[in-house]
């Protein structure tokens, strides 16, 4: 979606396997969080990015030092645990900001929701943007789904599903 709008676009994923999955979906450059990813990150972005969107939390420290001066992060989850204190006098320096990002807060409507549905449902007809790989399993196997999860190599969704349904 960012390159539609014409974004260079780096993912950062937890195994080599998983950051080729997102350049096969449409980033330009898939890295690992192994090694110094942050200077791999300004180096292939010229300096820094504008934007980057962090979901893990504890790496918020080293997603705002992938920024360039005046970017932003977007703090949305807390995958890999809280994110760390931050002091602000760094931040004003060099401009930078930290927005957070929560789904509901945007989906606080009917309405908005309705709109937001509409447009990614015409952007996967459109073939604009693809369905990540769905695995289902009955509930009676939910620990089977749990260790799934557990291993880190999921790169689409997991679904339990009744049994038999499956």
């Amino acid at each position: 979606m960012a390159r539609r709008r014409g974004a260079t676009v780096i993912a950062l994923a937890s195994t080599p396997q998983k950051a080729a999955f997102a350049v096969a979906r449409g980033a330009d450059h898939g890295l690992t969080y192994e090694g110094d990813w942050v200077s791999a990150v300004r180096q292939l972005s010229g300096g820094g990015v504008d934007i980057a969107y962090d979901s893990v939390g504890t790496t918020l420290a080293d997603s705002l030092a992938a920024l360039r001066p005046r970017g932003t992060v977007v703090a949305y989850g807390t995958a890999g645990g809280d994110p760390p204190a931050i002091d602000p006098r760094p931040l004003m320096e060099q401009s930078k900001a930290v927005v957070g990002g929560d789904l509901w807060d945007h989906l606080d409507s009917r309405d908005g929701r309705l709109a937001r549905a509409g447009a990614l449902f015409a952007a996967l007809r459109a073939g604009e943007i693809a369905l990540p790989e769905i695995e289902l399993f009955p509930l009676s196997r939910g620990a089977d789904a749990h260790r799934r999860l557990e291993s880190r190599g999921v790169t689409g969704k997991i679904v339990l599903v009744p049994d038999g349904a499956g």
